[in-house]
């Protein structure tokens, strides 16, 4: 059996916080890692990023591929220390104060079996461990290196990682092939019902223009109490806004809830195929749920009247999330 060791036995360099620094507007200076990138990708890797300026006496904010990122902060628990495994990037790129960087020794770790380790449902239980619930949900990077981690031979980490990497590639395959279809979709959707490029460009005469209530029941989520921990742990899907990134369809969440807990919560139950829209924080995301479920109060949901109408509507919500987001008003932490 693999003994266990504290975390911090297999760092080349101890953890470090990112950069408290705003993103420059000016689109100048280096990219930089937000906790956005860390809550929509399980990678990051040359992809687009908000842009700081960087001394040369920061430079040892800079990051390096098989860096693991971990998010110090989340308004809910299951976003609180989610890693990431930065794969590098063509420019030269920092991560902000949200962030913690572990960089690992190489003769001795294998930073994807750790990336996947922490993604595991024992790593992500470790990790809960350490989580600080006040206002929000965060960890402390002298709790994670703490942490008692599995440390097996390097040949035997990359053997374990080999075998995850090509079921990781094979999803990866899968997941751009549905994202090429739903572009389609997009597309046919645009030309049938926001340029009515069949029509001339002209909307038909027995078209209108409604309200998204006209669509079905709009419908406020809300959190039963969490410091009952019986409201959790059951069957009832408990949708959040880390469950929603990067989906059409959400048919598991990281939180459930028990029996218990749904019945703290009248008339929040989302029948199948009902359409979920973030609007707190990260506002626009926009998911269907294939199972019933209930959903927190960052999101508003729509029990559709009918059916029939379900990709219409899909479509049409996602179509208006700049609208959403324009919509919103923000506080100094959050756009709502």
């Amino acid at each position: 059996m693999t003994k266990t060791r504290p975390f911090t036995d297999v760092f080349e360099i101890p953890l470090k916080n990112g950069l408290n620094r705003p993103k420059d507007v000016r689109g100048a200076g280096i990219p930089m890692v937000n906790m956005g990138e860390v809550f929509a990708h399980r990678r990051i890797r040359n992809i687009p990023m908000d842009r700081v300026a960087l001394p040369e006496r920061e430079r040892t904010f800079l990051l390096r591929s098989g860096d693991l990122l971990f998010a110090r902060q989340s308004l809910v628990l299951s976003g609180a220390g989610k890693c990431v495994l930065f794969q590098g990037n063509i420019e030269e790129t920092t991560f902000e104060s949200h962030i913690i960087r572990a960089r690992l020794d190489a003769r001795i770790a294998d930073p994807a079996f750790y990336f996947y380790y922490f993604n595991s449902p024992v790593g992500r239980g470790n990790v809960e461990g350490i989580v600080e619930q006040v206002a929000a949900a965060g960890i402390r990077g002298s709790d994670l290196a703490r942490l008692q981690v599995p440390v097996p031979p390097l040949a035997e980490q990359r053997a374990i990682t080999h075998v995850l990497g090509a079921l990781d590639d094979k999803i990866e395959l899968n997941r751009r092939m549905n994202a090429t279809l739903e572009e389609m979709a997009r597309t046919l959707f645009r030309s049938w019902f926001v340029d009515f490029e069949p029509f001339g460009g002209v909307m038909p005469d027995n078209w209108r223009f409604g309200k998204v209530d006209a669509l079905g029941e709009v419908i406020c989520g809300k959190t039963p109490p969490t410091n009952n921990a019986m409201n959790y742990g059951g069957e009832m899907l408990f949708i959040t806004i880390p469950d929603m990134h990067g989906k059409v369809f959400v048919t598991e969440t990281a939180k459930t809830l028990s029996e218990i807990g749904v019945s703290t919560q009248q008339n929040k139950t989302l029948p199948p195929n009902s359409i979920c829209v973030s609007c707190i924080a990260t506002p626009g995301l926009v998911v269907i749920n294939r199972h019933p479920a209930q959903t927190n109060q960052q999101i508003n949901s729509v029990k559709l009247n009918t059916e029939t109408g379900l990709y219409f509507a899909y479509y049409t919500l996602e179509g208006l999330a700049d609208q959403i987001k324009a919509g919103g008003s923000g506080g100094s932490v959050l756009l709502n």
